[in-house]
């Protein structure tokens, strides 16, 4: 309810504690990044790979050109509590950054 508070109580923390701050960030990267490659084929093709480097281009150049940043999105997310889904080009979408933030770990049928 208070989230102008909560917020500033955010940045407090994080400036006063920002070793530990790091650490947890840090933590979180290694997760995700972990949590990729077990969703990802381990004998994916040379076509597959090269659609994935496509798909994470294209979100490179729609940001560089519109001024705007662009995720490369899973629709059906890695991991959450109904369904996990893969790291495939057939399970990515490039959306606007907002767009991702807004969705989360949700799967949005």
């Amino acid at each position: 309810s208070n989230k102008e508070k909560y917020l500033e109580y955010s940045r407090k923390w994080r400036k006063s504690d920002i070793d530990r701050y790091r650490k947890l960030s840090l933590k979180q990267t290694s997760l995700r990044r972990a949590r990729k490659l077990q969703a990802t084929f381990k004998e994916m093709s040379e076509w597959h790979q090269f659609i994935l480097d496509e798909i994470y281009d294209l979100a490179y150049i729609r940001s560089q050109i519109t001024g705007i940043k662009w995720h490369v999105d899973h629709v059906v997310p890695l991991k959450s509590k109904l369904v996990c889904g893969l790291h495939h080009p057939n399970n990515l979408q490039v959306i606007p950054a907002t767009e991702n933030l807004r969705k989360g770990n949700k799967l949005k049928i």
